[in-house]
């Protein structure tokens, strides 16, 4: 593993999330106009239209109010949505997004006041409708190695070797009474492997989105992740960008928020010097006050400052097509 010197951070992007009434509105957090699509460089919208996207740096829908300015075309836009962002959304974050109230495009109103719930009974799953604010539900997320720039490996299962995942239980008080009312034996985790192979190319679109919101440090190196993220046939896996802090960064380097009971999702860059490069990185935790995993992602990397030191991922191996 390449030797690790943190060289710079800024941990100016917390961003609340929970514990909401009803209809509340965030501020909305604005950076300066990029000027151009930041996933595939387009400098137009579309074929009939030239003011180019906002980019929520985290989605709408999970209450991020941070938002690049001219920053995405259609197409990346459309492709994002479908391919990454819906799929977790109406899946993946479901629960979350209900328990929770976040934003939706919909009024309030319109939210459903019951949901079915998966519990587990014997050998079988038992659907039992509930309340939704107080329905339980596992926050699962999957635990990672390193991003496999880091260890030299560039296989694309690396993370699926060994995979393990952190449950986090989100429940009310009276737990114990309904699973007793209802005669069942616990929750039933309802996540599917699918939803786990789309999560690392959201954290990347979470990271590259954040990249950009400071582009006089970003354009000091060569992003890594915009074809990626739009789907760009790569010989490069997500694995080897996107994976786990630990044993790259110290604990005082991963500071979370202070959000308390509210809970927040936590993003920031880091510059990290290696014995090859100047890579930068961006730490990543969502539903920090549930002890959920921390994540790191590569987002650029700057040239050797050394002639015949180890060139780049993209020369190592080939560039994106």
């Amino acid at each position: 593993m390449a030797s690790i010197r943190l060289t710079t951070s800024s941990r100016s992007y917390a961003i609340a999330l929970s514990g909401f009434d009803s209809g509340i509105t965030l501020e909305t957090i604005n950076y300066p106009p990029v000027g151009h699509c930041i996933y595939c460089g387009s400098d137009s919208y579309s074929a009939t239209k030239k003011k180019l996207g906002r980019e929520h740096i985290i989605p709408e829908a999970l209450n991020g109010n941070h938002v690049l300015q001219d920053a995405s075309c259609q197409a990346c836009e459309n492709s994002i949505n479908q391919k990454i962002e819906q799929p977790l959304l109406r899946g993946y974050f479901q629960d979350a997004r209900l328990r929770f109230t976040m934003r939706s495009k919909k009024n309030f109103k319109n939210r459903p006041k019951q949901k079915l719930v998966a519990f587990r009974k014997g050998g079988t799953t038992k659907m039992v409708e509930m309340p939704v604010l107080d329905a339980p539900f596992l926050l699962t997320m999957q635990n990672y190695e390193t991003p496999g720039y880091f260890a030299n490996d560039f296989t694309p299962d690396r993370h699926w070797r060994k995979p393990s995942f952190s449950k986090h239980l989100i429940a009310s008080e009276n737990l114990n009474k309904q699973i007793k009312d209802y005669d069942v034996d616990g929750i039933e985790d309802t996540c599917t492997r699918e939803h786990f192979e789309i999560f690392p190319l959201f954290l990347a679109k979470i990271a590259h989105s954040l990249a950009w919101s400071d582009q006089d440090l970003f354009r000091k190196y060569e992003p890594c992740l915009g074809p990626l993220i739009i789907g760009k046939k790569s010989d490069i896996p997500i694995s080897v960008f996107v994976g786990s802090p630990n044993g790259l960064l110290s604990p005082d380097q991963m500071e979370d928020g202070n959000f308390g009971d509210k809970g927040g999702h936590i993003a920031y860059p880091f510059a990290i010097e290696t014995t090859h490069h100047g890579i930068l990185a961006v730490y990543i935790r969502l539903f920090d006050n549930y002890h959920t995993p921390r994540y790191l992602v590569i987002v650029g990397f700057r040239p050797p400052q050394i002639k015949n030191t180890r060139l780049s991922p993209f020369d190592a191996i080939g560039r994106h097509s």
